[in-house]
């Protein structure tokens, strides 16, 4: 996977963490083994790397949508 790695989960600053979203998925994809949990999130050295982020984040999805809804007949 691309990007900066940690060794330990304390090496990131729990001030800098967003949770995205949780999904379930069986193991394997067989309903009969275990169920596991995927945990989806973006860490970054500080808190205004975060903020930057979702603010960019933020403008394009709207942007995107307003874009879609010129495209909508």
């Amino acid at each position: 996977m691309p990007g900066p790695h940690v060794e330990n989960s304390r090496q990131v600053n729990e001030d800098a963490l967003k949770l995205l979203n949780v999904a379930g998925a069986y193991w394997r994809g067989d309903e009969n083994r275990p169920m596991l949990q995927r945990i989806y999130g973006t860490a970054w050295q500080t808190t205004d790397e975060l903020e930057n982020y979702f603010g960019n984040w933020t403008k394009l999805v709207n942007g995107t949508r307003r874009l879609a809804e010129n495209w909508i007949f």
